[in-house]
C-alpha cells in the first residue's frame, strides 16, 4: 500500500527537492519515539516527486 505523503527528516534534502519540484513542503514536529522536538518535512507522494527523489539520491551517492 502506497502512502499519500512522503516524510523526509533532512531539511537540506527537503529544500533541494522543493526547489526542483517547484512545490512547497509541509513542516511538522516529529512525534516518533526518540525524535521528539525535531522537525520532519512532508511531500505529496507523486510520480514526479519520486522521480526527483531518485535523481537527488543518485546524485548524492555518486
Amino acid at each position: 500500500m502506497e502512502k499519500d505523503f512522503y516524510i523526509i527528516n533532512n531539511k537540506n534534502l527537503a529544500i533541494t527537492i522543493s526547489t526542483l519540484l517547484n512545490e512547497d513542503f509541509l513542516t511538522f514536529d516529529d512525534k516518533r519515539k526518540g525524535k521528539e522536538g525535531k522537525k520532519c518535512y512532508s511531500f505529496k507522494n507523486t510520480e514526479k516527486f519520486r522521480k526527483i527523489l531518485t535523481l537527488v539520491n543518485n546524485t548524492r551517492n555518486n
